[in-house]
């Protein structure tokens, strides 16, 4: 019995050591120029466990040194939904969002909302969440047991900083919920979900568009800078 337990232990501890070598071995494989094999062992890691931007990042980096710019700015849009606030994610994304033709450049926004939607994209939305129920809890305590003369300042002030919380919360709960969509092919936008129709534009490989409508085997997309039109849904993955 016990020589059971021993060996299952081992093989557990086995396992664990084989689970843990895997993102060296993703590196030393990158490191050996083998960027595809790489990328399919940073895909097994997610796959086999819970997600997370570095692996994400990781994989990204990976498909971009083998020139596979669709499934790069996959990887990458997926890195900065889980940390939003990453400057090495984002200037990734934007350097290789340069190279896209043609490169949709999103339109510019009035600019109080532009800082108000930097603050958003800071934390994600479990984040912004979490500091919502810290400060909404401290108001129901402090409102509890503060004495009168300094309560009615000092809840107006954590009142406010809630609400504003709340908001950040909302406006990133909705960011992370809308559908958005990477091309992983060359396709022309076209005004009407036919392959006859006319063709808007032409759009490369790692486009970035928002389904905001479908009909058969079409999506309706709006792109970064508002422009509509139709992409084959076939052509199209869900970030």
């Amino acid at each position: 019995m016990k020589r059971l337990i021993l060996s299952l232990a081992l093989w557990v501890g086995f396992l664990g050591f084989a689970s843990s070598q895997t993102p060296e071995e993703a590196f030393d494989l990158y490191q050996e120029g083998k960027y595809l094999d790489a990328a399919a062992k940073y895909e097994a890691l997610i796959n086999n466990e819970l997600p997370s931007s570095d692996l994400y990042f990781n994989l990204g980096t990976c498909y971009l040194a083998a020139h596979d710019i669709a499934h790069a700015r996959l990887a990458l849009e997926r890195a900065l939904l889980l940390n939003p606030g990453s400057r090495s994610i984002q200037q990734q994304l934007n350097r290789l969002s340069r190279s896209i033709e043609p490169n949709i450049e999103p339109l510019p926004s009035f600019f109080l909302l532009e800082y108000f939607f930097n603050l958003r994209d800071l934390l994600n939305k479990n984040s912004w969440g979490w500091l919502f129920l810290i400060f909404s809890s401290s108001f129901a305590v402090i409102g509890m047991i503060l004495p009168s003369p300094r309560r009615k300042a000092l809840l107006l002030f954590i009142g406010f900083i809630t609400f504003f919380l709340c908001l950040l919360f909302v406006a990133r709960y909705r960011h992370e919920q809308t559908p958005a969509s990477i091309l992983m092919d060359a396709q022309p936008l076209r005004i009407a979900p036919e392959i006859s129709s006319q063709q808007l534009i032409f759009l490369g490989v790692g486009t970035k568009a928002q389904p905001v409508d479908s009909l058969g085997e079409w999506y309706k997309v709006v792109l970064d800078n508002n422009d509509i039109g139709w992409l084959p849904k076939a052509n199209l993955t869900k970030i």
